[in-house]
């Protein structure tokens, strides 16, 4: 059974992938469009639960890079291992935080976001 994703209001879909996730406000933020890649943060990989580049640890099974828009969704996150950076991880597009998720970035920790403006629930660029 395909998991569903959360109603996520003002992001529209990728047709090359499957969901429900706010199609109806698809005109909203036209960035959000091709060539972007969607990444939704799970975590709870096994002795690698807070791992950014640990491929088990996101939905597509797959890290994120340059042309990524990043979700971390509380509804998602297994036994709340948000995810914690302790080095510096591939740049990307945009970084949507929603209410009740986190994520820590250690001393040692990098992320660069080419994030151009804020909403509420995260960067948006």
């Amino acid at each position: 059974m395909m998991q569903k994703f959360p109603k996520f209001p003002g992001i529209p879909l990728d047709s090359s992938q499957p969901d429900d996730m706010g199609a109806a406000h698809a005109n909203r933020f036209q960035l959000f469009r091709a060539p972007y890649k969607r990444h939704i943060w799970v975590g709870g990989v096994l002795d690698n639960e807070f791992d950014w580049n640990d491929p088990q640890n996101w939905l597509n099974h797959q890290p994120p890079g340059w042309k990524s828009i990043v979700f971390i969704h509380p509804d998602f996150v297994q036994d709340d291992c948000f995810p914690q950076l302790d080095r510096k991880v591939k740049d990307i597009a945009q970084l949507v935080i929603f209410e009740g998720a986190s994520l820590k970035i250690l001393p040692d920790g990098e992320l660069t976001v080419d994030g151009l403006m804020q909403e509420s629930y995260g960067i948006i660029n």
